[in-house]
């Protein structure tokens, strides 16, 4: 049975610092990359690879500022609880990727493989969250936010994660994507300033899939759970 939330204490009173430092971090860390390497922004649509991802990040910390006032739906704080924590989970998922794909040289099939396995996990447990938020509340609805909210935890850590990482990881970026098709493609002449792009507009597609991709997945998920809840809410009512 659901209840209706009063107020935005039943959220975790770090949730929004949190949210919000890893998005600040981010915004940092896209500034210092390019002070450390402004040609950059002199390749074609080179500031474009900048502004994307800082308008998301910007984007997401207006969601999280709206937070409270998600809470107060009924069953709005369930649905935020249970997808910051199981984002938590799939964000240290994601973090694991991307260690891998930056620091680990591995042969291409094994690393084909294993990314594949662990974003393959993600979307599962997306769909498991929407499964659970359903299955609790008896709502598609409330299953489907929690789903949404956890894939944007999800890649807010993961986003900030991975343009942490882009510091120690230029030797490994270097070898891999020299050779890289889109790096080809792109016509640039300049690797290292490629290496900056596309590490910025990885993290920018992924805070714009993954919520779609939640939306999707965990629609299934909390469909699912929801049949689930009300063939179980028959069966205890003929017993």
């Amino acid at each position: 049975m659901t209840r209706h939330i009063s107020d935005s204490n039943d959220l975790p009173r770090w949730l929004r610092p949190a949210l919000w430092g890893a998005i600040a971090l981010s915004l940092g860390l896209i500034i210092l990359h390019i002070a450390l390497y402004s040609p950059m922004l002199a390749m074609p649509d080179g500031w474009s690879f900048v502004l994307a991802p800082a308008v998301l990040l910007v984007v997401y910390a207006a969601i999280v500022l709206a937070l409270p006032t998600v809470a107060r739906v009924t069953g709005g704080a369930n649905a935020l609880q249970l997808g910051t924590w199981m984002g938590l989970l799939v964000a240290a998922v994601e973090l694991v990727n991307i260690s891998l794909e930056s620091l680990v040289a591995m042969p291409q099939t094994l690393t084909s493989l294993v990314t594949g396995i662990l974003m393959l996990t993600t979307f599962t447990l997306w769909g498991v969250t929407g499964f659970l938020g359903a299955y609790r509340s008896r709502s598609v609805g409330i299953g489907v936010l929690a789903a949404v909210w956890c894939s944007m935890v999800t890649m807010t850590f993961a986003v900030t994660f991975g343009y942490a990482l882009l510091v120690v990881a230029w030797p490994r970026l270097t070898t891999f994507l020299a050779t890289d098709p889109d790096f080809l493609r792109s016509h640039w002449s300049d690797l290292r300033a490629f290496i900056i792009a596309n590490t910025l507009s990885n993290g920018a597609v992924h805070l714009v899939e993954a919520p779609i991709i939640a939306l999707v997945i965990g629609g299934i998920g909390a469909s699912v759970g929801r049949l689930v809840a009300q063939g179980r809410a028959v069966r205890d009512a003929h017993r």
